[in-house]
């Protein structure tokens, strides 16, 4: 029997604002696999990344959007934030669309300057993707300068969150979480982590690439330094065309204090039936 994987993408833009917020969600019938965020914050001083995670729209019982939020830090600094939301659904051979179960774990850590929080994907599901929240609250502000997968080979085990305070101190927690799909009966695939690494920069970027007739479900970003800091600005799906990405662009900056010590990665999860 043949089968056939259908993806879309969405996405959703703010309105400018110092703490700039948006929520993209998915039509019927598609299946919540990742997501993404991008800070538009121009040649200002700079608004970064404090979340970007999975969520249920009302009436949901299953995730079916994606929320991320941004922030200014000590300057003020209004921006728009893009939300991307990523969702498959897979058609057999009579165009019936086929279920495919949903588990999105999540976990809090320890408030910390530079939290951190690992989820581990649910046993029987396949990991596709994941989110982090920095979970500052009312304080000045810890921003999230990682959201990546956890895997051993093609296999991903768990989803990580990490964040930070930047020359203010602000402890705070960070939430991961880690989505997994069960495949139907009968459906063979091969799933992809495609991983690209910066060189250092004060606002460094990358782009990694889904092999040639992939499908992408989500992708993570991590942004490493040895500095005050270097902060997410982006973890996003690359172009778009007919609602579906072949890459995963990621990028990030220091803020206030200059640290041209951070690199970045991006890697971009996707899945091809065979």
């Amino acid at each position: 029997m043949g089968y056939t994987l259908h993806c879309y993408t969405t996405s959703t833009t703010s309105a400018s604002a110092d703490r700039p917020t948006a929520t993209a969600v998915l039509p019927r019938g598609y299946v919540l696999t990742g997501g993404g965020a991008t800070d538009n914050y121009g040649n200002g001083a700079g608004n970064m990344l404090t979340a970007s995670y999975p969520v249920q729209s009302a009436g949901s019982s299953t995730y079916n959007g994606w929320c991320v939020a941004g922030k200014d830090h000590l300057q003020t600094d209004p921006a728009t934030i893009t939300a991307y939301a990523i969702g498959i659904r897979i058609e057999d051979e009579n165009g019936q669309s086929l279920p495919i179960p949903q588990s999105v774990q999540q976990v809090t850590g320890a408030s910390a300057d530079h939290p951190s929080a690992t989820a581990y994907v649910a046993n029987g599901f396949t990991g596709v993707g994941g989110g982090a929240s920095d979970n500052y609250g009312s304080g000045t502000g810890n921003m999230l300068t990682g959201s990546f997968p956890v895997y051993e080979g093609g296999t991903i085990t768990a989803w990580t969150a990490t964040g930070k305070d930047q020359i203010d101190s602000d402890p705070a927690t960070v939430t991961a979480y880690a989505i997994g799909i069960q495949l139907p009966a009968g459906v063979n695939f091969d799933l992809d982590i495609n991983r690209a690494v910066s060189a250092p920069a004060e606002h460094p970027s990358v782009t990694a690439s889904a092999p040639d007739g992939n499908t992408v479900l989500g992708g993570g970003a991590v942004d490493i330094y040895t500095g005050t800091g270097n902060i997410l600005t982006q973890s996003a799906p690359g172009p778009i065309v007919n609602n579906a990405a072949m890459s995963w662009a990621v990028a990030g900056k220091d803020h206030v204090q200059a640290d041209p010590s951070g690199t970045v990665t991006s890697w971009v999860i996707s899945m091809e039936l065979t």
